[in-house]
């Protein structure tokens, strides 16, 4: 790739998903040079260009500079080269089945059917010979991808299944094996080159088809292998089809179980289907180094096609809790990424997360196929069979979640409770002819669906007093969680609607309310602010200290005069752990009440005690407004912080003791490009210098050079009006990345962790 060809291009003129495309040059040249950091650069570009699966009017001329780099770049990029190519080409988004996460993020695309990709399909389809010279590659990870990329391209069908079957005679690597042989299955029928979507058979499942498992082709299509065998439309579909069928049952004796697996899979997707070699493959541990389908997941491929067969839910049930059985499912909603990686996955973790839930995707809407349309009618634990039981149990057990109509608790507590019941929620209420468990009418009332929600709450606060707090708790305690309130069977008015029906109760109940609070001090981590209040109450009488953990949870009166006499009643050293122990800008409102040495102290063990699931620039919030008493008090306890959270502190300490160096930059228009002022604190000017209308990292260089300690400086950004929004922006962006502590620009604070670059 030739920078001047670069240069032709004006990437000021053109977009990816952030704005002007002038990143796109940069990362291409860092691309070329194949240095360290070719990585970053490519998710950077990735990011732009193929933003959440959108395609930008930049993006098809970063794909021809990418096909032209895989072909002849450096070694070091170029297999991740083609596997961004092959996601940009989107041949392959059916390969496997997606599982259902209710917490994760997934984008949905528009169809590829607009100008700037189909542009961009047709510039990687362009690169076709390219992509078959690579067949012979000395790289296998090149050899596998390019025979990956290669099976998606339609157009080009009969000479890449000629080139692949040549290669895959005499390739030994296994991870390009097992690539090739999947390429040969996917490009069996020279009409469309469908991939699994058109060739897996057997498939009659309308719930399963929802579920998003790969299906076969309409009757008669001819859009995959199956329809050019059975039908026979032509000599060149038998021919590829027949090649496929023999080489595949050759591999399925190969040594490698990589390699059986891929034959296996590929056999299913030409309707010859050994279910017994698809289970062996589904329990393939490990992510294959160099094997590019499924994020290098054979067994993921194997699940999808095993699942898209009649009769194999017993199958898919072995292979969940053989999965379940080899380690914890990994969420995606971690409650605590202070230390390094900690919020982050494995590789073979993911595996074993996506998998489980692509199996359950594809089992569950069979296995409960009856309750579908009861989502807005709640299925009862008693019309569960034992299967559905079994199901339902990984929840309970694993915290899998299931996508059952119906059936909406995802929380494996609520999961429980819903299979043992046992509750005040699960006891029976007569009302309008029909006897439900309390939790279904209350489902109803959150939703809006019960025919008659006030008797619905008329019925349950007319409870005897203990019926009713027993009640209360088990609502509180998030059984039977509401996915779309808040993880609470009640909502808004309704749940205080309830829960004040006990307040005239309270002093007959006061032993148990104790009971209550006590058992909630007992774990401080897991106090939600409903359960401080209604354990409390709202006229918050002075407490015992054994619940001060309750009044810093939030049980304190909503009413900042009222909270204020409350804590005001109590000595000083109790109040100021209290509020030390608070969430939250507010407590600032109590500092006056309070010893600030006390409550920095208590901020600080609160916050080292892993306690804290908030983020960095909140944790800042919290404690900069401490001063001098958080200083003293960081001084005392940073050598017991690790990781982030050291860090964290010492930019704090830093920030609290006067070490930051205060800058300032001031740009302007001139002329044609742009003019940077850069003054210090006392506001004397340390240089100026010109910058391009478009500036790139390079240009600011004399900044970076100013700069002694990026990690302890804030920096003072301002902007001409006239200019315009996006430049600003930009500006901001580079000087980020240069590593300065904070950016004051526009009114706003951009805060980064030491060593952060956005």
């Amino acid at each position: 790739m030739r920078e001047d060809e670069l240069d032709r291009i004006a990437w000021v003129r053109i977009a990816d998903a952030y704005g002007p495309a002038v990143d796109v040059p940069k990362q291409l040249c860092s691309l070329a040079a194949g240095a360290e950091g070719w990585r970053a650069s490519l998710e950077a570009l990735e990011a732009g260009v193929f933003h959440q699966g959108g395609y930008f009017s930049a993006t098809p001329h970063a794909a021809r500079f990418l096909v032209d780099l895989a072909a002849t770049g450096p070694e070091a990029p170029r297999a991740a080269i083609l596997g961004l190519l092959a996601r940009m080409h989107g041949a392959h988004t059916a390969d496997a089945a997606i599982g259902w996460d209710p917490y994760a993020f997934r984008s949905t695309p528009a169809p590829p059917d607009y100008p700037e990709a189909t542009a961009t399909i047709e510039a990687i389809e362009a690169g076709a010979g390219a992509f078959r010279e690579l067949l012979t590659d000395e790289s296998p990870s090149v050899r596998a991808g390019a025979a990956y990329l290669l099976s998606g391209i339609a157009d080009s069908a009969g000479a890449a299944r000629a080139a692949i079957a040549g290669a895959l005679s005499g390739d030994r690597d296994e991870a390009a094996r097992a690539s090739q042989a999947l390429a040969l299955a996917r490009l069996a029928d020279p009409g469309t080159g469908a991939g699994p979507i058109g060739a897996l058979p057997g498939e009659r499942d309308e719930a399963a088809r929802a579920s998003g498992a790969p299906r076969p082709s309409d009757p008669g299509a001819g859009a995959g292998p199956i329809g050019a065998l059975a039908g026979e439309r032509d000599e060149a579909a038998r021919e590829s089809g027949a090649l496929a069928l023999a080489r595949l049952a050759e591999l399925s004796g190969d040594g490698s179980p990589l390699v059986r697996g891929a034959a296996a899979v590929g056999l299913a997707w030409l309707g010859r289907a050994d279910r017994r070699a698809l289970a062996e493959a589904a329990a393939l541990e490990g992510v294959a180094e160099g094997f590019p389908w499924a994020d290098g997941s054979l067994a993921l491929l194997a699940v999808s096609a095993l699942g898209a067969l009649e009769e194999t839910d017993d199958a898919l049930c072995e292979l969940v809790e053989l999965w379940l059985g080899r380690g914890p499912l990994w969420s995606s909603d971690p409650r605590d990424d202070w230390n390094e990686g900690s919020g982050l996955p494995s590789p073979e973790a993911w595996q074993r997360s996506e998998l489980l839930r692509a199996a359950v995707g594809l089992l569950a809407p069979r296995a409960f196929a009856g309750f579908a349309g009861r989502e807005r009618d709640p299925v009862l634990a008693g019309e569960l069979s034992a299967g559905q039981r079994r199901i339902l149990g990984w929840c309970a057990v694993h915290g899998l979640a299931i996508p059952a109509p119906g059936i909406p608790w995802i929380e494996p507590c609520a999961m429980r409770r819903f299979l043992e019941g046992g509750g005040p929620l699960d006891e029976p209420l007569e009302l309008e002819g029909r006897s439900w468990p309390r939790w279904r009418w209350l489902y109803g009332v959150a939703d809006g669906i019960a025919e008659a929600p006030e008797r619905v709450i008329a019925a349950l606060r007319a409870l005897e007093p203990e019926a009713l707090f027993d009640l209360c708790v088990d609502v509180l305690s998030g059984a039977y969680a509401h996915p779309r309130c808040y993880g609470l069977c009640l909502c808004g008015a309704r749940l205080a609607e309830l829960l004040a029906a006990i307040e005239p109760r309270r002093p007959a109940l006061r032993e148990r309310f104790e009971r209550y609070g006590l058992a909630l001090a007992a774990e401080p981590g897991r106090i939600r602010a409903e359960q401080a209040r209604f354990a409390l109450g709202p006229s918050l009488p002075s407490p015992p200290a054994a619940l001060d953990a309750l009044v810093a949870a939030g049980g304190l009166p909503a009413d900042e005069e009222r909270a204020r006499a409350v804590l005001a009643g109590l000595p000083v050293e109790r109040r100021s752990a209290i509020v030390g122990r608070m969430r939250g800008s507010s407590r600032e409102a109590f500092f006056d009440l309070c010893d600030l040495e006390i409550v920095a102290r208590c901020s600080l063990d609160d916050f080292l005690s892993e306690s804290w699931d908030l983020p960095g620039f909140t944790t800042e919030e919290l404690l900069l407004p401490l001063g001098d008493a958080m200083l003293a008090s960081i001084g005392e306890r940073i050598d017991r912080a690790r990781g982030r959270k050291r860090d964290l502190l010492e930019s704090i300490r830093a920030d609290l003791a006067g070490e930051l160096t205060e800058l300032a930059v001031e740009i302007e228009a001139v002329g044609s490009g742009l003019q940077a002022r850069v003054r210090d604190g006392a506001g004397r000017e340390l240089c100026s210098f010109d910058l391009p209308p478009i500036p790139k990292q390079a240009d600011l260089a004399p900044l970076a050079a100013v700069i002694e300690e990026p990690g302890l400086t804030r920096l003072q950004l301002a902007v001409e009006e006239a200019l315009d929004g996006e430049l600003a922006c930009r500006i901001e962006d580079l000087i980020a990345a240069l590593g300065v502590r904070e950016i004051v620009s526009g009114g706003h604070a951009w805060i980064g962790e030491p060593g952060d670059q956005r």
